[in-house]
C-alpha cells in the first residue's frame, strides 16, 4: 500500500497549524466543517466548571483518546471549542455547549 502526501497551500497549513492546540491528534480544521472536539467521540471532558466560578459554567478542557492512541501517552488536554482534526468521528450525547447550559 502506498500512501501519497497531501499538497496544502503553505498558507492554508500555517492557518490550520495556527489554531491547533498541544494534544491534538491531527491539525485543527482537517474534520469536517463547523464541527469541534466536543462533538468527537475521542474528546473526554471532565465536565464543568461551576457556574458560579471565574469559567461561569464553560466546559473544561479534555483529553484527546485518539492522541493518546498515537503517541501512547496522554496528551495536554484540548479545549472544547478546537476545530475538529481529520480523526473526527461524532459522537451521540456530546456535553452541551456551555452557552447552553
Amino acid at each position: 500500500m502506498v500512501i501519497q502526501a497531501q499538497e496544502i497551500p503553505l498558507d492554508e497549513y500555517e492557518r490550520k497549524f495556527k489554531h491547533t492546540h498541544p494534544g491534538m491528534a491531527h491539525l485543527a480544521g482537517t474534520g469536517p466543517a463547523g464541527k469541534t472536539c466536543r462533538e468527537c467521540e475521542h474528546f473526554l471532558s471532565d465536565g464543568h466548571y461551576a457556574k458560579s466560578g471565574k469559567h461561569g459554567g464553560a466546559l473544561k478542557p479534555g483529553q484527546c483518546c485518539m492522541y493518546t492512541s498515537l503517541m501512547r501517552a496522554k496528551g495536554p488536554n484540548v479545549p472544547h471549542y478546537a476545530l475538529a482534526c481529520r480523526h473526527f468521528g461524532p459522537v451521540v450525547g456530546a456535553p452541551q455547549e456551555p452557552s447552553a447550559r
